[in-house]
């Protein structure tokens, strides 16, 4: 029932869609989504972040060169202990961005990372963020993680839970290093974006 209502709500890309998914408040520019354990139905934390990734995944231009063809997949990597508990698997089931399919797969600190498109990177791996962060810095690899001062060791995209409310920044100089697009409109529902004038 939990995982349906999130998957339910998951296919617009509109900001009428982004102000009904999991009841999210649209607070000047904040995108943020509840977590408190109120009721069955109501979505854990990584049931959350996973329709996050989702989302910040249709919202991301890659280069053409990311992909062998137009029907390749979309590759999404988790980096260290899964905290997803198959959720993320579950969440992009059937789902195609752009006529890609979505595929979830583990992957280890010393794993190239070749043909990875969105790379989470767990909070077992944080002694080793910076170091996977530097081996992928110029690749197009859409980073995401939790872990605290991710954008400022480089990373992509910095999931915050805020009392209770998952919400997000963006390192905006890293996305333009990776050769990534991300859309003003995902810009917009940031927390905070990194660019070179600092944060905005």
């Amino acid at each position: 029932m939990r995982l349906q209502s999130v998957v339910r709500l998951l296919p617009g890309l509109s900001i009428r869609w982004l102000k009904a998914c999991l009841g999210v408040a649209l607070v000047g520019a904040a995108w943020s989504i509840s977590v408190r354990p109120m009721a069955a139905d109501v979505p854990g934390e990584y049931d959350v972040k996973a329709a996050f990734i989702l989302n910040f995944a249709r919202f991301t231009e890659w280069p053409e060169n990311s992909f062998t063809d137009r029907s390749s997949p979309l590759v999404i990597a988790v980096v260290g202990d899964d905290p997803f508990g198959g959720t993320l698997g579950r969440v992009i089931a059937d789902k195609a961005i752009n006529s890609h399919p979505l595929t979830v797969r583990k992957a280890t600190a010393a794993a190239d990372f070749t043909g990875v498109n969105v790379l989470f990177v767990s909070g077992s791996e944080r002694s080793r963020a910076q170091d996977i962060l530097r081996r992928i810095k110029t690749a197009s690899i859409l980073t995401v993680s939790d872990i605290d001062d991710f954008c400022a060791m480089g990373g992509i995209i910095h999931l915050t839970n805020e009392q209770q409310r998952i919400r997000f920044e963006v390192n905006l100089v890293a996305a333009q290093r990776a050769g990534l697009n991300i859309s003003s409109k995902l810009l917009g529902l940031a927390r905070a974006v990194y660019t070179e004038k600092g944060p905005q």
